[in-house]
């Protein structure tokens, strides 16, 4: 049977590695963004909206250890 995943945090490792992510704010940036954090990623997004991305980094640090 096929399992599916229920969250990034055991589907790959990525701890040590930075991971940029254009576009990290919103959309499908965001939704790798949050996967490679998950993962262990140190994660770096680039935006133009300041709010969002505010907003964005604060979602990303929940995954902090």
């Amino acid at each position: 049977m096929i399992q599916s995943i229920k969250s990034m945090k055991n589907a790959f490792h990525l701890a040590g590695k930075t991971a940029p992510v254009t576009g990290g704010n919103r959309g499908i940036g965001k939704g790798i963004a949050d996967a490679m954090s998950q993962s262990g990623a140190d994660v770096a997004i680039l935006c133009r909206d300041s709010k969002s991305g505010n907003e964005t980094l604060e979602m990303l640090r929940r995954h902090e250890n």
